[in-house]
């Protein structure tokens, strides 16, 4: 891949001022993969972190390559990939936001685990054929506390006057959009002469703030003590959803000054 002067740069060696966010993630992901053992069928070499902007309500996606996808005018292809001399099986994509200070702290990592219970057993290329629900994340909050349990690295957390360095797969359909949710696989937007391959090129980083590409926050407390975050000043009277499922005057959220 290339940085912002042009120049190829798949490892980054001059950082001394940003932190690298695919290798943070990496790191946690191999490890997680080494000592929880509901994750030990996963190789994390077969595994590409991302991390880039995704939308506020989408904390990360898994890809499996060797998912079967069809579109309207494709035959079903198998995605290839070879970075850095290994073959890649999946790509992990985690949004940039999981590092900031008003990030949740169990969210960032149960969301690692969310993402790697994904992978099928057999570390394929393809994903667990299992629906999202009260079982899923069961599972996930079981691999969250077996791997804090041994004393598992955490996701750190930036000001937003941090440089970072970020990583995305280039889409091969339209500009900036790689994939979208279909039931339990991600299907990529492909043009009709793509084969399934990607390449080196395919996958860009760039040195960014933090300040620049999270989306603006808003905090704010119910009477009862509940910290909610929305990402747009609230324009109508709403009550914390903790307190009442339904609306109730008596939960009003109000929001929270410097």
């Amino acid at each position: 891949m290339r940085d912002e002067s042009g120049t190829a740069c798949y490892t980054v060696h001059d950082m001394t001022d940003a932190h690298h966010l695919p290798n943070v993630f990496s790191s946690i992901v191999a490890t997680a993969c080494r000592v929880v053992p509901g994750l030990s069928h996963v190789d994390p070499s077969k595994i590409l972190v991302c991390v880039r902007k995704l939308p506020p309500t989408r904390l990360g996606e898994t890809l499996g390559l060797r998912q079967a996808k069809a579109r309207r005018g494709h035959d079903s292809v198998f995605s290839t990939m070879v970075v850095g001399g290994r073959e890649i099986l999946y790509v992990i994509t985690f949004n940039v936001s999981l590092v900031s200070t008003s990030a949740p702290a169990r969210q960032a990592l149960e969301t690692v685990m969310h993402e790697l219970w994904h992978i099928a057993e057999e570390c394929d290329g393809t994903i667990r054929p299992v629906r999202h629900g009260k079982g899923f994340n069961a599972a996930v909050a079981d691999l969250h506390d077996a791997y804090v349990s041994i004393g598992g690295r955490l996701v750190p957390t930036f000001d937003d006057h941090a440089r970072v360095r970020l990583r995305h797969l280039r889409g091969k359909g339209r500009p900036g959009v790689l994939s979208v949710r279909r039931g339990l696989s991600l299907v990529l937007a492909l043009p009709k002469a793509w084969k399934g391959e990607w390449t080196e090129e395919d996958v860009r980083e760039r040195t960014t703030t933090l300040s620049k590409i999270l989306p603006a926050t808003f905090l704010y407390a119910c009477p009862a003590g509940h910290s909610v975050t929305r990402y747009r000043v609230l324009k109508k009277p709403s009550s914390c959803a903790v307190c009442s499922p339904t609306f109730d005057r008596r939960f009003l959220l109000k929001r929270k000054t410097a």
